[in-house]
Parts: C-alpha cells; structure tokens; sequence
C-alpha cells in the first residue's frame, strides 16, 4: 500500500538510498567516497552534481554519491530538481 491517495502520481523517483540499491545509476553516475578520515583528501569531494530528471547518459555527470561511514550506515547524496520525471517532488 503507499501512502499517495492518486493511482498515477505524484511524479517522483526514489531516494538516493534507494536509487543506489536499484543500481539504476551504474553506468558511471555515481560517485563512492570514504568518509571518517584523518588524511588531507578524506572527507572532501569536489563534483557537480546533476539531478536524475536533467542527467544525460552521454555525458560525464555526478547523479549520486554514495559516503561510507567506518561504523553505521552510509550516507547518500543526491540532487531531486523538481521538474520532469521528478515533478511531484514534495
């Protein structure tokens, strides 16, 4: 059961979690970092990051990262640009 009381909508995708488990960004999309570091790179990314509703697979593009956390769960990051395949974005 969802919780969206319309058949066809609201137009979104899924998380950046879930994005990562379905593995539909793993035509190089997605970007794995460690984070919990002490080193002078740890922790640090510098990318642009397209949202899945502008992402073209003929281009070199960040859609998602993923940040793995030494203990706990992981972090994922990603941006959910209201328009398109993302429209209903709440």
């Amino acid at each position: 059961s969802y919780s969206y009381s319309q058949d066809e909508g609201p137009v979104m995708c899924f998380n950046a979690a879930k994005t990562w488990q379905t593995g539909w960004m793993n035509n190089g999309k997605q970007v794995n970092m460690n984070i919990g570091g002490s080193g002078a790179t740890d922790n640090c990314l510098e990318t642009d990051i397209t949202g899945q509703a502008d992402y073209d697979i003929d281009l070199d593009q960040t859609i998602i990262v993923k940040m793995n956390k030494p203990s706990g769960r992981d972090l994922f990051l990603m941006y959910n640009k209201k328009t398109g395949i993302n429209s209903g974005t709440l």
